[in-house]
């Protein structure tokens, strides 16, 4: 009788302990939220929580803890849609807009690059929708962009490719730029002293290399010109709407002996067009002084400047069209031995594709095939 007490005591404890475990069991259940997970440290990471910790005491033995791991799934980062570039050419900056990816996205990442394979771009992270580019004036002024969403699941696929030309600028300090560099009998042309020099021992031609920049609607052209030497009574100025094969364009030029300006335009079949006569100019700089030229175009409209100072205006529209720039000499043919440098060569402007049906990657002029550098010219 003894014995059966006892073993009803022993299973009576054990049912006891059994129901304390279970209560403790319930007690420690814990469900872990994602605020309690560690931030993800890079872009692309997936988050994975505990969702359930389950601790059971007996008492008898030590604690016993099961985790149980479930992974937090994120919709991935949507595609973004980069906006048509909205350009201010005068001050050479330009707005970039894209679309809002949504909540879940925490920012967005910018590339711009030269080349359209995006190859060595400048990355920039934003959490905006916007931003505005003022890329300062330089040798190569064809920019690409694209825009890709950046979230916690990841990173989204990159937007369509935007494109703008800018406003080009060439001091001379690079060498290898991209302007001719060729020397004959009659002729020399190349970088010296961070200068562009053009030398001649040889009158009756007009000598003209063409800038490297790629061609443009609407912009101005200007430089800073000097005669190098003592032979300073000959000719010299900057070229606008240079077509493609510079069988046509116009040149303003100087002759700073005398203080005059003239504007001629080259037509297709090689002859000269005197569209203003030689005039006098009393700011224009004689023998050895720097002059800074200017010539703006507009679908047409022509505006002349020396020296900070407008000196004429006028239309003439048969050139039309994606044009380039360049510069010019032609030596008095008393002294054929002359020498002329340039220094800040710019073409203010810009283009995008909304500009015309021509998109904005048109061919620059360093990479057409190579072309004759002078026309043949008699001073009258």
């Amino acid at each position: 009788m003894k014995g059966h007490v006892q073993k009803r005591h022993f299973w009576s404890g054990v049912l006891i302990s059994c129901l304390l475990a279970g209560v403790l069991l319930v007690h420690s259940l814990q469900v872990l939220s994602a605020s309690q997970l560690a931030a993800s440290e890079e872009w692309g990471e997936t988050a994975v929580a505990p969702a359930h910790t389950l601790t059971a005491s007996s008492g008898i033995t030590p604690p016993v803890t099961s985790t149980l791991y479930l992974p937090i799934i994120f919709s991935p980062p949507p595609a973004i849609a980069l906006q048509p570039i909205q350009a201010v050419c005068a001050t050479n900056s330009w707005t970039l807009t894209w679309d809002d990816g949504g909540p879940n996205v925490q920012a967005y990442e910018l590339q711009e690059s030269h080349l359209s394979t995006f190859d060595q771009p400048v990355t920039i992270t934003l959490t905006e929708t916007q931003y505005v580019a003022s890329p300062p004036l330089s040798p190569d002024h064809l920019y690409y962009y694209r825009v890709r969403a950046l979230a916690l699941s990841g990173v989204g696929p990159w937007s369509e490719t935007q494109s703008i030309i800018g406003s080009f600028l060439d001091t001379f300090d690079d060498p290898n730029s991209g302007w001719p560099k060729v020397s004959d009998s009659n002729y020399t042309f190349g970088y010296i002293n961070g200068e562009y020099e053009i030398t001649t021992q040889q009158a009756g031609a007009v000598y003209r290399p063409i800038s490297p920049n790629y061609f443009l609607n609407t912009y101005t052209v200007e430089a800073d010109v000097h005669w190098q030497g003592t032979a300073t009574d000959g000719l010299y100025g900057i070229l606008f709407g240079v077509v493609q094969d510079v069988s046509q364009y116009y040149l303003f030029s100087i002759y700073p002996s005398t203080q005059q300006y003239r504007l001629l335009r080259r037509a297709a079949d090689g002859s000269f067009v005197e569209l203003v006569p030689r005039t006098t100019a009393a700011n224009i700089l004689t023998g050895n002084g720097v002059n800074h030229l200017a010539a703006a175009w507009d679908n047409g409209q022509i505006t002349l400047s020396i020296n900070g100072v407008a000196v004429e205006s006028l239309t003439n529209t048969a050139i039309t069209g994606l044009t380039g720039a360049g510069v010019g000499m032609s030596p008095n043919p008393a002294h054929p031995a002359a020498a002329v440098r340039f220094d800040n060569f710019q073409v203010l402007g810009c283009k995008t594709p909304a500009d015309s049906s021509n998109t904005p990657a048109t061919t620059p002029f360093r990479a057409q095939p190579p072309l004759l550098t002078f026309d043949t010219w008699i001073e009258e």
